[in-house]
């Protein structure tokens, strides 16, 4: 029987040549990463409205046009650290404040419609999974954080105490988040809540996006000026490096038909890539 990860290996390869066909084609002239824009501050969440992309910076949501790399801001939240949206079934747009504390929903305009929770601490990311949401909530100055959950008619609610957890991915079994200072990917199950830990030595990992054999984690590297990693974590726990070169300091990833995009924390930047040209690349 042939090993795990030569398996996913040729399944990967033939996603690739199979795709590659009808994706969109995102490969700069140089490298793999095409700079979408730059001059962001402090970019993290990204989110795709139909054909419009939105960057959550420090403190402005901004509305990024890909052809021209120009942006404008579309609302200003309050001061702190950037933090993450997404866009719910009923086409509104939730995103959590960092700032207050409070997770917001807004129209597609961002318009704010109403304030659907208050008291998260340091909201970091909000991800939906059936009628609950689930926050990361990290106090950056002592390093300690919490999971919680928020139905639709009650105050938040922890689920898990953590260390830094930075983004995560909900699943009928349990909830998959990176543990930033541990630079852990673990898996918490919704019955009981233990903790397993799916691999370790990622460096400072942040956001997490699930594939079909795994998870893809952003490694931040550090404000020291230690340049960061877009990790592949298999289910099995296998860690590949996609890239190490070019995306300086990366935090918040979105995929969305076959491009991934990246945002460059330190660099101000918003940049994507064809997925599958990544994974070609990549020392399996």
């Amino acid at each position: 029987m042939k090993p795990l990860y030569v398996t996913m290996k040729h399944g990967i390869l033939a996603q690739l040549l199979l795709l590659l066909t009808f994706t969109a084609t995102v490969q700069a002239e140089e490298g793999v990463w095409q700079e979408v824009t730059t001059g962001l501050t402090m970019p993290y969440g990204v989110l795709l409205v139909d054909d419009k992309t939105y960057v959550s910076t420090v403190p402005d949501i901004v509305s990024v046009n890909e052809q021209t790399g120009d942006f404008t801001t579309v609302k200003t939240l309050s001061e702190a650290s950037p933090s993450g949206m997404l866009l719910d079934e009923d086409r509104s747009i939730v995103a959590v404040e960092n700032g207050t504390g409070a997770l917001l929903r807004f129209d597609r305009n961002f318009n704010q419609i109403e304030v659907m929770a208050r008291g998260l601490g340091d909201p970091v990311t909000v991800k939906r999974h059936g009628r609950d949401f689930y926050v990361a909530d990290y106090d950056f100055g002592n390093g300690e954080g919490r999971l919680l959950k928020i139905g639709r008619s009650e105050n938040p609610k922890v689920y898990a105490e953590l260390a830094a957890p930075g983004g995560f991915h909900v699943e009928d079994d349990g909830v998959v988040i990176s543990e930033f200072d541990a630079g852990q990917l673990v898996v918490l199950t919704h019955r009981g809540h233990r903790k397993q830990v799916i691999a370790e030595g990622l460096g400072r990992p942040l956001d997490v996006v699930a594939l079909e054999r795994g998870y893809l984690v952003t490694d931040f590297g550090g404000f020291d000026g230690t340049q960061g990693r877009l990790l592949h974590v298999g289910k099995n726990g296998r860690v590949t490096v996609l890239d190490d070169a070019e995306l300086g300091n990366p935090a918040g990833l979105k995929v969305h038909g076959g491009v991934v995009y990246v945002t460059d924390l330190i660099g101000g930047r918003l940049l994507k890539a064809n997925l599958y040209q990544l994974f070609s690349q990549a020392e399996w």
